[in-house]
């Protein structure tokens, strides 16, 4: 059995030294694998950012129009109102000034 021992001695040192080498392996890849996970995260994280950045733009693109819209039927109702309608003698100074205003406006706008 003495005789074996230095050979028993050597394999277990054989063993230990595979077993780091298998342990420092794994550490490694799992590393890797969190790196690669890390990297997916950040790439998802980006898009969803992106892909929010351009749903609030269009939000405020729709909400522009929408409040153009409002804006052109509202000035569209003054016209009418001061075109058709008959205006008394005490607004008429009044009148005539939002009629210029808005005749200026419609002719801004026309070209």
């Amino acid at each position: 059995m003495k005789g074996l021992e230095p050979e028993i001695q050597r394999l277990i040192a054989q063993h230990k030294r595979e077993l780091k080498k298998v342990k420092s392996i794994h550490e490694a890849e799992l590393l890797e694998s969190d790196e690669r996970a890390s990297q997916r995260y950040i790439r998802q994280i980006d898009e969803l950012r992106d892909q929010l950045a351009s749903e609030k733009e269009a939000a405020c693109a729709r909400e522009r129009q929408l409040a153009k819209e409002s804006y052109v039927s509202l000035v569209s109702l003054c016209w009418f109102i001061l075109k058709f309608c008959s205006l008394t003698c005490f607004y008429c100074h009044v009148n005539f000034y939002v009629y210029y205003v808005l005749t200026w406006y419609w002719q801004c706008n026309d070209s």
